[in-house]
């Protein structure tokens, strides 16, 4: 019996969506608009994932830098990422909280590139990384690349 109330609470959650957490198509384009917005270099730093940028030749080499975020989840998106794994699919709360922590990270590291003088980031990687500290789940986010000075070619 405690099972079944247990179950009609969790039915009784789910469909009122009390978290908002179950965004229809139409939301969930505009969540990816405004982080593709954010992810955005300044207009005074070109960044790339190759190591070369056309049209431009690098100039000096101000070294490697990177950005490291650590995020755990509140007590918020524990419960509604709890509600959400009961009726499958894609967990929004993960979701939210794994792109603040990426976007933390490039930012970071744009601002140590510019902070060096640089115009330029090639070589943009992501690495990411969970790990358990006791029942906490902990991710780290890290942005690295290659802080340049370039020009534009003739």
């Amino acid at each position: 019996m405690q099972k079944y109330l247990l179950g009609m609470i969790c039915v009784t959650l789910l469909a009122a969506n009390p978290w908002g957490y179950a965004k229809d198509a139409e939301d969930a384009a505009e969540e990816e608009s405004l982080l593709v917005t954010a992810m955005t270099a300044p207009p005074d730093v070109i960044v790339s994932t190759t190591n070369q940028i056309d049209g431009y030749r690098v100039k000096q080499y101000k070294g490697v830098v990177r950005g490291i975020s650590v995020r755990q989840p509140t007590v918020g998106q524990g419960l509604s990422a709890n509600l959400e794994r009961m009726a499958g699919g894609r967990i929004s709360a993960y979701v939210a909280m794994c792109e603040k922590g990426r976007q933390q990270a490039y930012s970071i590291c744009l601002a140590r590139a510019k902070a060096m003088g640089a115009n330029g980031l090639i070589g943009v990687q992501y690495d990411s990384t969970a790990f358990n500290h006791g029942d906490n789940v902990i991710t780290e986010d890290v942005c690295y690349g290659t802080a340049v000075v370039i020009e534009k070619t003739p």
